[in-house]
């Protein structure tokens, strides 16, 4: 599946019309409106708990649990690398086989795939390296989610050989959606956006805080 990219065929939101809570006035019949029309409330992305399932809109996940991994050199030249794994469980809901995709790092989220939903992590991660995998049976692995099959998604991020892991992190997860564009007008998934003008900025849909377990590089 091809991730859309930032151009003008951006997905056709629903229009909301607000709903105007109506104070009665004992006695006399009068109505106030609770907020102007222009006016959007104040809404953080809830806080979710790891094993706590989130609904992403393609994909249904809950995050595991987070540790330090040293992948060990194989030759006496080499060196230790040191990776951040995130381990999640993940199941797509869609009909067709989807990527994992990759985290962003520093750029546009603009992709549906799981891995690029994954927008910040605090505190922040110094990695100029991640990736994502399915995890199979033994040392397999895997880059596609498959329809109705819940898999465990590892996400990776290198870390140097000062990198201190912390108590937790707090993911922020973004979302997907079915929407038509205005160039090709066929439903498709499309990264869930922030609704105001301007470039595109990705909706969080929740915030996920992960303990950090001791790894063998902690």
């Amino acid at each position: 599946m091809t991730d859309p990219s930032g151009s003008d065929d951006r997905p056709k939101r629903p229009i909301l019309v607000p709903v105007i809570g109506l104070v009665l006035a004992t006695g006399l019949g009068v109505t106030a409106l609770l907020g102007g029309l222009n006016e959007k409330p104040d809404l953080k992305p809830p806080n979710v708990a790891a094993g706590r399932t989130i609904k992403m809109g393609l994909f249904e996940a809950e995050a595991v649990s987070s540790q330090v991994r040293v992948q060990r050199a194989t030759t006496s030249f080499g060196e230790d690398k040191r990776f951040l794994d995130l381990t999640f469980k993940v199941k797509n809901v869609g009909e067709q086989t989807t990527p994992v995709g990759m985290p962003p790092l520093g750029g546009k989220a603009l992709s549906t795939t799981f891995a690029g939903a994954l927008l910040k992590i605090t505190p922040p991660i110094k990695s100029e390296f991640a990736t994502a995998h399915v995890a199979g049976k033994g040392q397999s692995q895997s880059g596609q989610l498959h329809p109705g099959v819940a898999s465990t998604v590892i996400v990776s991020y290198q870390v140097d050989q000062t990198f201190q892991p912390p108590e937790k992190l707090v993911v922020e997860v973004g979302g997907q959606e079915l929407a038509e564009g205005h160039i090709d007008t066929r439903e498709s998934w499309w990264p869930v956006y922030e609704d105001s003008p301007g470039p595109l900025v990705r909706k969080v849909l929740a915030q996920v805080t992960i303990p950090v377990k001791a790894g063998d590089g902690a």
